[in-house]
């Protein structure tokens, strides 16, 4: 989905490269859902969830832990 407020999104997963995002995501969808940083150089720093493969965000989402 292409939009400048991805927060009123809600759903199981969001994956964005930009944390602040999806902090508002997470605070909006209060705590359910799965956020996922796409890894760039840009963005260091810890994240529960941490990627730059779609291989691993199939795995992630056929897990029983999104969505929690």
């Amino acid at each position: 989905v292409s939009t400048s407020a991805k927060h009123l999104i809600s759903g199981d997963m969001l994956i964005e490269d930009k944390p602040e995002t999806l902090q508002k995501w997470q605070a909006a969808n209060r705590g359910h859902g799965t956020p996922v940083l796409w890894d760039r150089r840009y963005n260091p720093g810890p994240w529960a969830w941490r990627t730059n493969d779609w291989a691993a965000v199939a795995q992630l989402a056929q897990s029983t832990e999104v969505g929690k």
